[in-house]
């Protein structure tokens, strides 16, 4: 297999602006979607009363967890529900996903 790419293609860039339009069709539209993607069960996880909120959280932790972006965002909202503090240690929601950098 390597013998059959051994030939590099070369890739133009025309600087700043070639980027900046990059972002503008393809990153930028990405990211408006996923603010509007699950913004229903965002706001529901928000309205909710605190002894539900971790298990909702936890669901749709679980449904997004392959997104960083979406993740971020559920997380970012609800710092409540992931940082409650009990007896002085923070308890985390059931079935969340928890990324250690």
């Amino acid at each position: 297999m390597m013998r059959s790419n051994t030939v590099l293609q070369k890739l133009p860039f025309f600087g700043l602006a070639y980027h900046r339009r990059i972002f503008e069709e393809l990153v930028d539209p990405r990211l408006e979607m996923n603010r509007s993607f699950y913004a229903d069960q965002r706001i529901t996880i928000k309205t909710e009363s605190i002894a539900v909120r971790p298990k909702l959280l936890g669901r749709a932790l679980t449904v997004v967890r392959f997104n960083p972006n979406l993740l971020f965002l559920f997380l970012s909202e609800n710092v409540d529900v992931v940082a409650t503090a009990k007896g002085g240690s923070i308890a985390l929601p059931s079935r969340s996903v928890v990324c250690l950098g």
